[in-house]
């Protein structure tokens, strides 16, 4: 993998292709026959996405939104000023991304068409992609520089948000199949919250540098969390132990 160092990547959600960045271009990897798929090109910078359903790949080229169809693997549609990060939401139906105004905004993915925007600019950290949706896909959540602001995506209301304890932004957020939300840190700490009652469950503080991104296991069990000092950090989100190093 020497070639995608640096790179994003993303598994299909039926699990037979994975896609990795690689400068301008984006690798299809098949699961099936452990090869080489395909290569799209011109595709921009930045993460790339899967949608829920498997059936668009989403990445950001030159400040526009390009959606890959993964039957032809053919650009879909194009929207203009959107900026990184940006999450489907709604089963799919939805991308939820920053735009250039600094403004979070809701696209249609079948359409490609901007369908809201939520008022209030948002401030995302030094490289944070902190943005995550909720299992339902009903929710999204995002760092704004010293809490996580969250929007319900079907009244279109902002919710109450929930600060960090002071001094702190992240970069990753993950939100668990049992409500629970974890943000890393660029300080190194990982917090857990309950999104339901927004309230600070705990803080792990194992890491020694800051926190690259955190990773429910599928049944919200366990946390993973993984870092610039070269660790990974497996936790039970239930003792709030530490269970392996990695």
């Amino acid at each position: 993998l020497g070639d995608y160092a640096g790179g994003d990547l993303a598994f299909s959600p039926d699990g037979i292709y994975l896609a990795i960045t690689k400068d301008d271009a984006i690798d299809i990897l098949s699961f099936q026959d452990r090869a080489l798929f395909k290569t799209l090109t011109n595709t921009g910078k930045g993460q790339v996405r899967f949608s829920p359903d498997g059936r668009f790949l989403a990445r950001i080229r030159g400040g526009n939104l390009v959606l890959w169809s993964t039957l032809t693997w053919e650009e879909k549609s194009e929207s203009p000023g959107v900026l990184d990060p940006f999450v489907f939401a709604q089963k799919g139906q939805l991308i939820v991304a920053l735009g250039r105004d600094n403004h979070l905004s809701i696209w249609n993915s079948e359409t490609g068409v901007k369908i809201h925007t939520f008022p209030g600019s948002i401030a995302f950290g030094w490289i944070s992609e902190a943005m995550a949706v909720s299992p339902d896909g009903g929710t999204v959540f995002a760092d704004d520089s010293g809490s996580v602001r969250s929007w319900d995506l079907t009244t279109l209301k902002e919710l109450e948000p929930m600060k960090y304890p002071q001094g702190r932004w992240a970069i990753w957020l993950d939100v668990s199949a049992k409500g629970l939300l974890a943000a890393a840190h660029w300080n190194g700490q990982v917090t857990l919250w309950d999104t339901r009652t927004h309230r600070l469950l705990h803080e792990f503080k194992d890491h020694l540098a800051w926190a690259s991104k955190v990773a429910f296991s599928p049944d919200g069990a366990f946390l993973a969390s993984a870092s610039a000092d070269q660790n990974i950090f497996l936790y039970d989100t239930r003792s709030m132990g530490l269970i392996r190093r990695f």
